[in-house]
């Protein structure tokens, strides 16, 4: 839950939906609106990649895991590189933690370059593969 200045709660107004956010650009086609939905797709990339995680991290694919005998953290390896990797390329994290939404100049410098979801999954198995020692 974010916070204001002074420490008390706020809450986020309720998710835009695909349909609202291209509303959104049909009203007011510019440079920037187009700009900010690049960011909300990147950023809804980013939680899927949670997502998947944490998917993973559930009791029935845990059940799985220990049914075949596979240990967890070569399970989940891929899964936690990508999402880490990802996490590393957010301005705001490179920054570091914030309370607040404020001006785009509190979330520090931009990430050196975006990664696509199938260099994030290369990564994440030479990643695997290194914890597995092959």
């Amino acid at each position: 839950m974010p916070t204001t200045r002074s420490g008390r709660s706020r809450s986020f107004p309720p998710a835009l939906t695909k349909a609202e956010l291209r509303a959104l650009y049909e009203r007011c086609p510019t440079p920037e609106v187009k700009r900010l939905l690049w960011e909300i797709a990147r950023l809804q990339a980013l939680a899927q990649r949670a997502q998947d995680l944490a998917d993973m991290l559930a009791p029935t694919q845990l059940d799985q895991l220990l049914v075949a005998e596979i240990p967890l953290e070569t399970a989940i390896a891929p899964y936690l590189h990508a999402l880490r990797t990802a996490l590393k390329r957010e301005a705001c994290v490179m920054a570091g933690r914030i309370d607040y939404p404020g001006p785009a100049s509190d979330f520090g410098p931009q990430p050196e370059r975006a990664i696509s979801a199938g260099e994030a999954r290369r990564e994440a198995e030479r990643e695997a593969r290194r914890l597995r020692g092959g």
